[in-house]
């Protein structure tokens, strides 16, 4: 029996479009697409092996499944790049599940400098709380745990960004959008950041104050065809909506959120961005009323908002808007590691839109201002943005030793495919519309990110074999990040005799809160998503774990979140959504899979595979009881750990350093309190 519950695409092609004499030629020809489309179960091929590295034999197994699935997939990719996505795979909407909703005027706040930010962030400590499944309580397990979450409110400086950036360049659309016109994907980013802002300030009041900056304030009276690289017209405008536009387009800096002032300065509200290059914009207007003065009052969140959706409808802008939203949403992502975002350059005839344009504000944009609160949550931890992001390229049912060959065709291969290789932003394009079949979830989010210049910080973390993971990235989305996510299917004891038992099933149970005390210390998931490979027997397990050989599957679900306001009792938070995330990922795909064998072949390293091998291995050892008997545990891809548990945990500290700190490594301290002395 299969170690996992798997989350795969079912995926089924139009049997009526494929080629073939007959209908039952068609018919197989369908199954044989679907098959290719359906994520193939690597952990079989290693299944009955007692060495962690594979054979070659057993490498180009796992390799040549793996391209029969990422090669179809990537054509069915540029098949929507060229006709146009689904509508539903541009709303951001679908991204919530149990999101909490943004409250102000947390309890206490800290300045600290987390993974590769270049300016200290301000955060504010919460909680997540799990309850355990009681349907599989047996009484040696507690009942509940809780995980301390640091959310990122505040940065001491703006976020960089350029109009360079090459991904969507021309914006390919939804299926139903024909038309063509502009790309304001950019423009409507920069709105987005205003509005995100304005609200968080609104929720936390006190001193949080939204200005426009002094220098913005004279470049309203600037002549606005000067010098511009590209002149955009906001339609009939009165005064405020003048100069609205005027800050958010401004060069530098055109307006400031304040979320708090202290003592080590102004901490700014965390989508505040500045344009540093000399890329000059423009605007033109039809006035409203007579000529007056520039308005020094900034708008409220709700009129920002009023005034980007107007502009929006003006241009016929159409899913624009709703991806727009989502790279908004990705900014405080780009502070956490230190990046640049990289906006497409604005064009009047660089987009597909749609053949009508809307007559009022359409109700998917309203929801989303309604729902600001959730969103903003949800972007103040960028730990889980990138969780998310990356784990678009997770599937179970690979192991740890099997990474390499499941990722090489699609980060190795793919983007060598000649088209791909040359057209500048293509290959991401294409890794974001794959998004929205493998994850369908959060196919916004990924749009947004290629939109604002991530993906190669994504696919920077993914190669290493270790992308980060956050504890509630799955629950707060819906999208497992994990072999831990997940709680697998049937008994633990799975052949013939019941002496053997899967490791990933082991590694489930180690982490397992226990009521009674031991020497073992599993608190921590393991900091790889890859299961580990093969199987144990029974007799080699650790009490911890024989104990449950006989239990139902037990699982740890999310129960709420714990906001702690100034002055107020906790408040329990149960997110957005009570209802389940998961999304379909059946596929309508009416043309011919073809053109597979365009793409090269490319030598294959295993470096990922030993990365995350040692990795999730590293866990089971030292929280443990060292290194147990048999043969895999003394590959020398593992002879790293054979040196001691403190001078490993340096030696990954610095490979790692790029990563900075994390919720596990904050908690991972003795204490959290602790561990803020030491970074104040």
């Amino acid at each position: 029996m299969a170690p996992l519950d798997h989350y795969s695409s079912d995926c089924e092609a139009d049997a009526t479009t494929l080629a073939g004499e007959d209908g039952t030629q068609k018919r197989d020809l369908s199954r044989r697409h679907s098959d290719r489309l359906r994520p193939p179960q690597l952990f079989w091929i290693v299944a009955d092996s007692d060495t962690l590295q594979p054979s070659k034999q057993q490498l180009d197994d796992a390799l040549e499944k793996s391209r029969v699935y990422w090669y179809p997939i990537t054509t069915v990719a540029w098949h929507y790049r060229d006709n146009g996505i689904k509508p539903e795979s541009v709303n951001p909407h679908r991204m919530l599940w149990k999101v909490p909703r943004m409250h102000g005027r947390p309890q206490t706040t800290y300045a600290l400098y987390i993974n590769a930010s270049p300016c200290p962030l301000l955060c504010l400590q919460a909680s997540a709380n799990w309850l355990l499944d009681g349907a599989a309580d047996c009484g040696r397990v507690q009942k509940d745990k809780k995980t301390t979450v640091l959310l990122h409110i505040g940065t001491k400086a703006p976020v960089p960004y350029t109009l360079n950036g090459n991904g969507f360049c021309d914006w390919v659309g939804t299926d139903d959008e024909v038309a063509v016109g502009p790309n304001y994907l950019a423009i409507l980013t920069l709105g987005w950041c205003y509005i995100l802002s304005a609200r968080l300030l609104e929720i936390h009041g006190g001193g949080a104050i939204m200005k426009y900056t002094e220098s913005k304030m004279g470049a309203c009276h600037q002549a606005i065809y000067e010098n511009a690289t590209h002149s955009v017209d906001i339609g009939e405008a009165d005064n405020d909506t003048i100069s609205w536009w005027s800050s958010v387009l401004a060069p530098g800096e055109g307006w400031k959120a304040v979320i708090k002032e202290c003592d080590e300065g102004e901490f700014l509200a965390p989508w505040s961005v500045t344009r540093t290059l000399k890329q000059s914009l423009s605007i033109k207007w039809q006035r409203k009323e007579p000529a007056g003065a520039f308005s020094p009052t900034p708008m409220s969140s709700s009129r920002a908002f009023e005034a980007l959706a107007r502009f929006a409808l003006l241009h016929n802008l159409g899913s624009q808007f709703l991806v727009a939203f989502a790279t908004a949403i990705t900014v405080p992502t780009h502070n956490c590691h230190g990046s640049t975002i990289q906006l497409p350059p604005p064009t009047l005839t660089g987009a597909r839109c749609p053949a009508t344009s809307a007559k009022s504000i359409p109700l998917e944009w309203i929801m989303l201002h309604d729902n600001l609160p959730y969103y903003i949550t949800l972007s103040c931890n960028p730990e889980a943005i990138m969780s998310c992001l990356c784990g678009m390229f997770w599937e179970p049912g690979v192991p740890c030793n099997l990474v390499s060959p499941w990722l090489h065709p699609i980060l190795n291969e793919v983007p060598e495919e000649k088209r791909i290789a040359g057209l500048p932003g293509l290959y991401a394009e294409i890794l974001a519309i794959i998004c929205g079949i493998r994850r369908p979830t959060i196919s916004a989010l990924w749009l947004g990110a290629v939109a604002g210049g991530l993906a190669p910080v994504i696919l920077k973390r993914v190669r290493r074999g270790r992308p980060p993971l956050d504890p509630v990235a799955f629950p707060w989305t819906g999208c497992p990040q994990s072999f831990m996510d997940i709680a697998g299917t049937g008994s633990y004891l799975h052949d013939q005799y019941k002496e053997q038992i899967w490791r990933a099933d082991v590694w489930r149970l180690l982490h397992l809160p226990t009521t009674e005390e031991d020497d073992l210390s599993y608190n921590y998931q393991p900091g790889t998503p890859w299961e580990p490979c093969g199987t144990m027997k029974k007799r080699e397990c650790a009490l911890r774990v024989a104990s449950h050989f006989n239990c139902p599957r037990h699982q740890f679900r999310y129960h709420h979140w714990n906001w702690e306001p100034e002055n107020s009792p906790v408040i329990q938070d149960q997110g957005f959504s009570t209802e389940t995330a998961y999304m379909s990922t059946t596929l309508d795909i009416k043309f011919r899979v073809q053109g597979l064998q365009d793409f090269p072949h490319k030598p294959l390293d295993q470096e990922a595979s030993r990365e995350a091998s040692i990795d999730v291995f590293r866990w089971f050892i030292f929280n443990g009881e060292g290194f147990p008997p048999g043969k895999i545990y003394k590959d020398e891809w593992l002879d790293i750990l054979e040196d001691t548990d403190e001078d490993t945990d340096d030696e990954n500290q610095e490979d790692n350093s790029d990563m900075g700190l994390n919720t596990t490594q904050v908690d991972r301290s003795k204490g959290l309190e602790q561990w803020l002395d030491t970074v104040r």
